[in-house]
This record gives structure tokens, sequence and C-alpha cells, in this order.
């Protein structure tokens, strides 16, 4: 199996030329493909499609200060004390990093570790895109402005496509929590030596209760027995955004005291993360 294949699913969804932010397991195929997520990327350029995938970099975080925990906040006490204490010298995320929290999977590791590839600047929640608009879709993503890169690619006419994965990992419904008028959590990371207040996303457990209604937006093909859904981004964010104003609890997930969920369907937190 080879990049010849990919770029068939990609023909058979109608994806030439856009901007598609891929979710995705390279464990989904079977046979595997020969060069791995290279055979992906080569794909993608052959059809001058802009890749965008999730680059987070979760590692960055650190403690905030006592006096700076607001409250509805998906944290407590014990959880930001978990977190390393900052102190000067510590790495602190650059967007020529090329790192990527491993359990993203392969293709956003070798996304971000591309030359030319292009990456915005949040240090947690980074977005890395390769292609023909790849610098445009990551420019407004900020530590005030972690969804910018899905919001573009919404504006474009673009596409998410959930390669061998569930909606429950599509990113693109934490900024519908957005849009129906939840604030973003708030996480902590060091930007120019100083720990410093950044956007971040919710819980995602409860995301897969949005598949029915998503489900008739979505276009389908198989792939070497990876099974793909392309959905109309723009469409999926109204849509998703309108579920979640009409039933709060809908993105609940199963975990009985989920705090995460609850602040989440509470509002998230009253403070909104200033521009760095």
């Amino acid at each position: 199996m080879s990049a010849a294949d990919v770029a068939r699913g990609l023909r058979e969804l109608d994806l030439s030329g856009a901007v598609v932010c891929v979710h995705s397991s390279m464990r989904s195929f079977s046979p595997r493909l020969e060069r791995g997520p290279a055979d992906v990327i080569d794909a993608f350029a052959s059809l001058d499609i802009t890749l965008v995938a999730p680059s987070f970099t979760y590692e960055f975080a650190c403690r905030p200060p006592r006096g700076l925990r607001p409250p509805q906040n998906a944290s407590d006490d014990a959880y930001l004390d978990a977190l390393p204490e900052p102190a000067p010298g510590d790495p602190q995320f650059s967007r020529d990093s090329t790192a990527s929290s491993p359990e993203l999977g392969a293709l956003p590791a070798a996304v971000a570790a591309t030359p030319g590839r292009a990456r915005g600047d949040h240090p947690l929640m980074s977005f890395s895109a390769l292609g023909p608009r790849a610098e445009w879709v990551v420019a407004g993503q900020r530590p005030d402005a972690v969804f910018d890169p899905l919001r573009r690619v919404a504006a474009s006419g673009g596409w998410v496509l959930l390669m061998g994965v569930a909606v429950g990992s599509l990113t693109l419904l934490h900024a519908a929590e957005e849009d129906a008028g939840r604030n973003p959590f708030i996480r902590w990371a060091l930007i120019d030596g100083a720990p410093t207040m950044v956007e971040f996303g919710g819980c995602g457990g409860g995301l897969k209760n949005l598949a029915p209604i998503l489900d008739p937006l979505a276009r389908r093909t198989t792939v070497r027995g990876s099974v793909w859904h392309a959905l109309p981004a723009a469409e999926a964010l109204r849509t998703a955004s309108q579920a979640i104003r009409n039933d709060s609890r809908v993105t609940r997930c199963d975990a009985p005291g989920c705090i995460r969920c609850e602040d989440a369907i509470a509002g998230g937190p009253p403070l909104r993360v200033r521009p760095a």
C-alpha cells in the first residue's frame, strides 16, 4: 500500500486543492502504508491539498501561580500543583519546535517534523500545516486564539477528515463549544520566561454524542481497511454549535463526576485569556 492508494481515497472524497484538517490513525490501514506518514504527506501534496494536523505539546504546561486560578476551569489545586513548577531556563515552546505529544500519533509528529511546514503560535495546542495555504491557515493562532486554524479551515470552504478515527477525535467540536457560548478552559505555559495563561480544550469523551447529527454531512470512503469520514468544516461547526445550544449536556462524557464536562456545561471559566 502506497501514497497512490491514499491519493485515490482523497480524490474519491473530492478533496483536491482544499484545506483539510486531518485526525488519523496509521494503524487503521491494513496492510500498513509502505512509508507510513510520508505516504500520506506525499498524497496530499500530489493533489495540492493543504494538510493541517494537531501538533499539541502538552509537556510544555506548567504550574500556575496560586493567585490566578479561576473557578469553573476543569481543574482543582491538587491537579494544578502536580504540574511542573516553572523555573528560569526551563524549555519553552517555539514555532520552530518539531515536537508533538506522542498520543496524537504518527502523522502529526511527521507533519511537525517536516522541513518547511508552518506552525501556529500556541505552546500547548498548536496546529502544523503543509501545502499551498499552510502559512495562512496557522497565521492567526495565538495563546488567546487556540482554535483559529480550525476557523480558517472552515472559512476557506475546507474539510475535516477522520482517517480511521471516530468523531470524538474531532478538535473542531471544541470550537463549536466556544461558538455555543462556552469559554475555553485555561492552562499555563512559559512565555518569555513567565507562566502565562493560554486557552485550552475541554473533555473529548462526550463528543461522540454529536455523531448522529454530523453523520448526514459526511462523505465516506474506505482505503485498505481504513474508514474515512470527511465533513465540511463550516457546516459541521454550525451544526454542532447549534446542537450544544439546544442541549448543553449533549457533550457530557460517560465518566461519573467528570469535572471537565460539568465545568464546560456551566460555561467554562468566567475569566478569558488576555493576548500575550
